[in-house]
């Protein structure tokens, strides 16, 4: 098993009082397809604040198997 340095690949900053859930959904997909078109194949650890932890995040966490 091979292992590497934590890197941050996405961060988003959401407008005034706006839900930081918002668009977590589509940063995670642009944060996946980023570390995959980097040649990454090994497992990805994905970390969020809880608003973050909601029906769209979740899903596509799954339908993308993280």
């Amino acid at each position: 098993m091979s292992t590497c340095v934590p890197v941050i690949v996405a961060t988003r900053l959401g407008k005034g009082s706006a839900c930081s859930g918002k668009g977590a959904a589509s940063l995670l997909c642009q944060a996946l397809a980023t570390v995959r078109a980097m040649g990454v194949t090994a497992q990805i650890i994905v970390r969020a604040d809880s608003a973050h932890f909601a029906g769209p995040w979740t899903a596509t966490g799954h339908r993308l198997r993280i």
